[in-house]
């Protein structure tokens, strides 16, 4: 299993051209509570597992499924002993979880809903009427290429008694197949573009987003785009742990590949964005109002290549010169292994 927990969003770079006063993140407007368990109250984590028949493996989560095979569920446990994590979904293939990787449950997770009655299978329609409009919308088309999960996220996002949570649904043909409560999430965005921090994209899946030809040989630790333009660079890792293939995804306005091999996007790396809808060319303003006042904020003299500046280029060899007139603000928004990073050029 994969989730925005475990996997890193490596860095996002954007231009911001305007500044404003810090503000908050936006208020959770989306779910409480799925089954039994509420994201801002205290369900024991073990007192569920035993209620769904006890646990199915080592560690602080598990997995369960109905014997007709029409619901999966996992739960993750939380830093005080409560359940952190919830996810409920209609599919068997989930990261690294298989049909027969759960425990074999008696309860009717299949009709676990909401308190507002959302469930799997309720229709997009009814969730909107239900939540009001979702922090982001995330299209998950190379996420599903056999068309099982859902090619489309609906996220609600914020704060709710000074925690941050999260919800998320998933939607195939209009219905969700998939529900997930996070009570102690990530701040900061977990997808850019067609890549989640829990999400499975491959690099076969994003050649093909780019109009490229499947990979033929072993790809490199780290793969270089530039789009048609020369207007966007992008670089991402292909040899991070629990990933499909493609993770630490960095695209900028300028680039961002010394030395090293670039292929030619077909498509305009400009483009992407944020569920929230922060891009490249966003300013401080959208940043901060997206995902509220920063972990960390520090200046950045680019005359003075420190490491932070140097991590931004793949391939940079000592001896190499940054473009002095980019870097000011650096916002680095950590969360357990997840983070982001917003550079002002």
């Amino acid at each position: 299993m994969k989730n925005s927990c475990l996997a890193v969003l490596g860095a996002v770079l954007l231009t911001m051209v305007s500044f404003a006063p810090i503000a908050e993140a936006q208020v959770y407007s989306g779910p409480k509570c799925l089954g039994p368990v509420c994201i801002d109250g205290n369900v024991s984590f073990e007192g569920l597992a035993q209620q769904l028949g006890g646990r199915s493996s080592a560690g602080g989560i598990y997995g369960y499924r109905t014997e007709n095979g029409q619901a999966f569920l996992i739960i993750t446990e939380g830093s005080r002993g409560e359940v952190g994590y919830i996810d409920l979904r209609d599919f068997a293939e989930f990261g690294m979880w298989t049909g027969k990787d759960g425990k074999l449950t008696t309860q009717d997770i299949r009709n676990w809903k909401t308190s507002e009655g959302i469930g799997l299978g309720s229709q997009e329609a009814d969730i909107a009427k239900t939540y009001g409009k979702p922090s982001g919308v995330e299209d998950l088309e190379l996420d599903d290429t056999h068309h099982q999960k859902g090619k489309k996220l609906l996220l609600y996002k914020g704060r709710l008694n000074g925690a941050v949570r999260a919800a998320r649904f998933r939607l195939r043909d209009g219905r969700v197949s998939f529900i997930e409560l996070e009570s102690d999430a990530f701040v900061g965005p977990d997808c850019l573009g067609p890549y989640c921090t829990d999400g499975e994209l491959s690099l076969d899946s994003l050649l093909r987003h780019f109009g490229l030809p499947a990979q033929k040989n072993r790809p490199s630790p780290v793969e270089c785009f530039q789009s048609q333009d020369g207007q966007a660079s992008l670089h991402f890792a292909t040899n991070v742990e629990e990933t499909s293939g493609v993770a630490d995804v960095l695209p900028s306005d300028f680039p961002n590949c010394l030395h090293m091999r670039k292929r030619i996007a077909t498509n305009a790396l400009r483009a992407w964005k944020t569920p929230e809808g922060v891009g490249l060319r966003s300013s401080e303003e959208d940043v901060v109002k997206a995902y509220g006042t920063p972990s960390a904020e520090k200046k950045l003299d680019a005359q003075k290549p420190i490491l932070e500046i140097k991590g931004l280029l793949a391939g940079y060899r000592a001896g190499d010169e940054p473009t002095t007139d980019r870097g000011q603000d650096h916002y680095l928004r950590p969360s357990r292994t997840s983070r982001c990073r917003f550079w002002d050029t």
